[in-house]
């Protein structure tokens, strides 16, 4: 049975947008990564003193793999006894850690594995089991029950309130060591002070003056690593006046606000390097290598354990690799340094049990500026650790690479790099936050020089959704150049909500044996990889009203691995390539597109129709719409006879320019070219369009 946590704060817990039965069998917690599902498991546990299964620390799941387990925990003559409790809503069970299990799993396994859990759950009279995990398995798991008919409530842990986060950080503080808790005790007024200073300019970073997303601030103040690090901070912080004059300055110091937040995080995260180097030069380093030193006549004190090289040290650490970090001095000095670290550094506030990292925050920060050097080795090593199929990817990992671009004036991202990073986004997804991917980097269907002079760029959009508000959604989008060109588009977990053109490579899979898509992803490349045996295609629990759930490859060649018919759990998948009328895709093959037998002008303005509309995006309610920059730029228009199409679809109503959005108008569209949104998606093209185009190459032919 656990034990209780001491440090424990109770998040909200709230309903999602599904519909909520009103007598569950079985309730799903879901929550974005590293914000405390495990700790809640843990104290339901031991509140209700209910049996907990860490699927951590299982072998892969399978069929009858919930009924092993009880008989395996609780022995043959018990194991039907707890099947009758968990029946008769007496006695629940907790499973965590729903992520690890589909990792380790294929799909079929995992479906087997949930099956076995509606098997025990159907005919019960109250809750069996609580489930919890990461918001996309979350939802799918959801999607299997439902399919099973198995009565189940989807609820979200919500990012503490100011005043649970000023609760957290004050428990963690009282058990950190006995200093710590005997300042609070002592003079608690000053710990008082410091707390609400770092929270009230974390809170004045995220929203400024006044409160631009409250959602955007409540998920990033209420987010546990974070706290845990100003928590970190402040048990050993001796100099409040100090500290406070320096993080008063940090926010107005940065462009854009949405990374005002990073900022004020990474002031901290200085605060703390620069505080290991003051201690350790005056209590440890200088007392142990004074007298070698003398020897040696050597005395620059200070650039000893600087933060930069700590960083380094500490990513060696974190690595298992030998990195070069020790500053220039003589190698009797030097050999005495390096003996003494290893004793100090596994000590290091960042770190815990000497080798991994304390929290994501330390984590995210170290392999953020690691990737950045995207040209080093050392991004390398640590591509190599976020592409484990056993690492648990952060948001803070993408919102720390994306911020010191920002201060390097270098906004670009390594193409190797846009999956990882886009994992870490999709770490952070919840109830309330989603994640969308577009990426132009050349259109297969256009090969000319202009073409490939224009620079590859992509862009993730952080969805904010807002019921109550009349926007209904909020959207941040972070922009970025893509620099290796010759690299591939890799994707090694799953992809949802992406619109990818590229005259390159994009590879999906390999890190798991199912790669999940969907819903709604739009493929167009040269070659597609698939490196998964199985591939799973996934609608969306909560329907969009504007765009589809489906999931469409178009490819010149497609390299594939799997060997089983693809998996349809919602939405549905369509294929284009050369021999695709083959097991497992001859189900899903579409033919030839309808433009290909037309002649040249009606091929060209089709295509840029298609390159025009098919960059909107869900925006707000209910439309699909797309920044003005992002329509007007060049990659989309091409050239005059672009602009002149645009121009005419805006005075036609098909789209519509308001507040500096091109939005689709359905009833326009509708009425002139009689084609679907997923029509369009799919190439199809109707006797109206080809009207409605025949209509503008005769009043445009002086641009062909």
């Amino acid at each position: 049975m656990q034990q209780g946590l001491a440090e424990f704060i109770g998040p909200d817990v709230a309903p999602s947008a599904i519909d909520q039965p009103t007598q569950p069998r079985v309730i799903i917690v879901s929550a974005a990564g590293a914000a405390g599902k495990s700790t809640l498991a843990q104290a339901v546990a031991f509140k209700k003193q209910a049996p907990i299964w860490d699927l951590a620390q299982a072998s892969a799941v399978g069929e009858n793999s919930m009924t092993g387990q009880l008989t395996a925990s609780f022995g043959f003559s018990l194991a039907s006894q707890v099947s009758t409790h968990l029946g008769a809503g007496t006695l629940f069970l907790i499973v965590d850690a729903l992520d690890e299990a589909r990792v380790k799993a294929n799909q079929a396994g995992f479906e087997a594995f949930i099956q076995d859990i509606a098997a025990i759950a159907k005919n019960g009279n109250g809750p069996a089991f609580v489930l919890l995990g990461r918001t996309q398995t979350a939802e799918m798991t959801w999607i299997l029950l439902a399919e099973a008919g198995i009565s189940t409530s989807l609820l979200s842990i919500q990012p503490f309130t100011r005043t649970q986060a000023e609760q957290y950080i004050e428990a963690r503080l009282r058990n950190f060591d006995e200093s710590a808790a005997s300042r609070i005790a002592n003079h608690p007024q000053p710990f008082v002070e410091a707390r609400d200073l770092v929270l009230d300019q974390l809170e004045l970073a995220v929203g400024g003056e006044v409160a631009i997303n409250e959602e955007a601030s409540r998920e990033f103040l209420g987010y546990a690593p974070v706290l845990e690090t100003v928590a970190v901070l402040l048990a050993k912080e001796s100099n409040f006046q100090e500290f406070s004059a320096g993080l008063r300055s940090v926010s107005s110091k940065v462009k854009r606000q949405t990374d005002r937040p990073l900022a004020v995080l990474e002031h901290v995260i200085d605060r703390l390097l620069e505080r290991e180097q003051r201690q350790k030069l005056q209590a440890n380093i200088r007392p142990a290598l004074e007298a070698v030193a003398a020897e040696a006549g050597w005395s620059d004190w200070d650039s000893l354990y600087s933060p930069d090289e700590q960083k380094t040290r500490l990513l060696g650490l974190i690595l298992s690799r030998e990195l070069t970090a020790c500053p220039a001095m003589p190698a009797s000095v030097r050999a005495r340094y390096e003996e003494q670290l290893k004793a100090w550094l596994p000590e290091h506030p960042f770190l815990r049990d000497g080798k991994q990292s304390a929290n994501k925050v330390f984590e995210s920060y170290l392999f953020a500026i690691a990737m950045r050097e995207y040209l080093t080795p050392l991004s390398g090593f640590v591509e190599q650790q976020i592409m484990a199929r056993n690492y648990k990817p952060s948001r803070l990992l993408a919102d720390f690479y994306i911020l010191l671009g920002e201060q390097s004036g270098n906004e670009v991202v390594a193409k190797r790099q846009i999956g990882l990073l886009y994992d870490s986004l999709l770490a952070g997804e919840t109830d309330s936050l989603r994640v969308r991917l577009s990426i132009e980097a050349g259109d297969p269907d256009e090969s000319d020089e202009e073409e490939s002079a224009v620079n590859s760029e992509g862009e993730f959009e952080l969805v904010y959704l807002m019921p109550g508000a009349a926007v209904g959604e909020q959207v941040e989008a972070r922009s970025f150049k893509i620099v290796e060109e010759n690299g591939m588009l890799s994707f090694g977990r799953q992809l949802k909500e992406a619109a990818i053109v590229t005259r390159g490579t994009i590879s999906l899979g390999g890190t798991v044996d199912d790669f999940e898509v969907g819903p709604a992803v739009d493929i167009r490349s040269d070659v597609l990889e698939i490196h998964s045996s199985g591939i799973v295609i996934r609608g969306a629990a909560k329907k969009s009203t504007t765009e589809s759930d489906a999931v469409l490859f178009d490819a010149r060649k497609c390299e594939s691995a799997v060997s089983r018919k693809p998996v349809i759990r919602g939405g549905s998948l369509a294929v284009r390539w050369p021999h695709a009328e083959v097991y497992p895709w001859n189900e899903f093959v579409l033919g030839a597109p309808d433009d290909d037998a037309d002649g040249d002008e009606m091929h060209e303005v089709s295509r840029r129709f298609r390159r025009i509309v098919g960059s909107l995006r869900s925006h707000s309610k209910g439309s699909l719409a797309r920044f003005k920059d992002k329509v007007e730029h060049r990659r989309v228009l091409k050239n005059d006879l672009g602009r002149a199409l645009l121009a005419k679809l805006v005075a036609d109503g098909v789209l519509t320019l308001e507040k500096d959005f091109y939005h689709w108008g359905p009833e326009r569209g509708d009425a002139l070219l009689k084609v679907s949104w997923h029509g369009l998606r799919n190439r199809h093209v109707t006797p109206e369009m080809r009207a409605y185009f025949s209509q503008f190459i005769a009043e445009n032919k002086k641009l062909f």
